[in-house]
């Protein structure tokens, strides 16, 4: 996650809040009090948010796609920055995550830079699928039979083409992507 800031002190500047159930990312100016909020609920995943103020509007975007604008004028800041903390008067605020890869330019960037960024930081991801590969047991050699799915153990539907059992043990040639273990039900019949 990287973001652009400005000053979150003395409420002048603007910067990133998550400060209203359910949650989601805004981008705030203290200078005005007001907050143009990307609709994106904070969650466990890294995010590039990206909070850009050009003198007049202020937008944030949530993995290189803006999420909204709001129009604002905002008192030039008169404190140091500070990232992953509100030292504002009232209260010692920080932001428990984690944050990293913080960059901060002197222009605002534009929504194809923000994208064009995005996509250059997005590192390749790996996800674990959970994977169902049925084996039979028990067949009868010469005899055709065809595999049956269900997601409720009440409609069953073929899968693929009926096959000729050639051993008494096999493999069948396909696995299916499940979500969870009780949300697919497999049975063997007998095929004509």
């Amino acid at each position: 996650m990287f973001a652009v800031l400005g000053t979150a002190y003395n409420r002048q500047g603007f910067g990133i809040i998550n400060n209203s159930a359910p949650y989601t990312w805004q981008g705030q100016t203290w200078g005005g009090g007001d907050d143009v909020n990307s609709g994106v609920v904070v969650d466990t995943n890294w995010h590039q948010i990206v909070v850009i103020y050009n003198g007049s509007v202020l937008s944030i975007s949530i993995d290189g796609v803006q999420k909204g604008t709001l129009t604002e004028s905002i008192a030039t800041p008169l404190s140091p920055l500070t990232i992953g903390a509100d030292t504002n008067a009232n209260a010692l605020q920080f932001f428990s995550g984690t944050i990293n890869d913080v960059r901060i330019y002197n222009l605002a960037l534009s929504s194809n830079e923000v994208q064009e960024l995005y996509q250059y930081e997005a590192a390749p991801q790996i996800a674990i699928l959970q994977a169902v590969i049925p084996s039979f047991a028990n067949l009868s050699v010469g005899t055709n039979y065809q595999l049956q799915l269900s997601p409720d153990l009440v409609e069953w539907t073929n899968s693929g083409a009926a096959f000729t059992a050639t051993n008494s043990i096999m493999i069948y040639p396909q696995y299916f992507n499940v979500t969870g273990w009780s949300q697919l039900f497999f049975r063997l019949q007998v095929a004509p």
